[in-house]
């Protein structure tokens, strides 16, 4: 399940660099459809993932709760980033914008390596 959020989370990555197309191509038709189509088909797989591993630290208690209360806390750090981010936006160029959003993935990606690796030495 963390190989899969890995290996999601940097396909998910790499295809936020694909909304620079939009910014270099401007009112293309197709070129926005691509772009829909990779953000999210790679996000959507993201989130399934992170979902399986939501479900998978909920203990048989009450798992409803416990998965609610992982979500929400999940909402309120997105939450807090997207507020920033209009103002991130207007403070850079959209193309800025959208090359050092992808980084944004680089802690959970070095957080996932160092779970898999010290669940492998286990």
């Amino acid at each position: 399940l963390k190989q899969c959020m890995l290996y999601t989370s940097v396909v998910h990555a790499f295809a936020g660099f694909s909304m620079l197309l939009l910014v270099y191509y401007g009112n293309n038709i197709t070129c926005l459809y691509i772009v829909v189509v990779l953000e999210v088909l790679t996000g959507s797989a993201m989130s399934t993932c992170f979902l399986a591993f939501l479900y998978s630290l909920c203990k048989s208690g009450s798992p409803t709760t416990q998965y609610a209360l992982l979500w929400a806390m999940h909402e309120v750090v997105g939450i807090a980033i997207r507020s920033f981010s209009g103002m991130y936006s207007d403070f850079v160029s959209w193309g800025v914008f959208f090359s050092t959003i992808p980084f944004l993935f680089i802690p959970g990606i070095i957080v996932l390596n160092m779970l898999i690796k010290k669940e492998a030495k286990v």
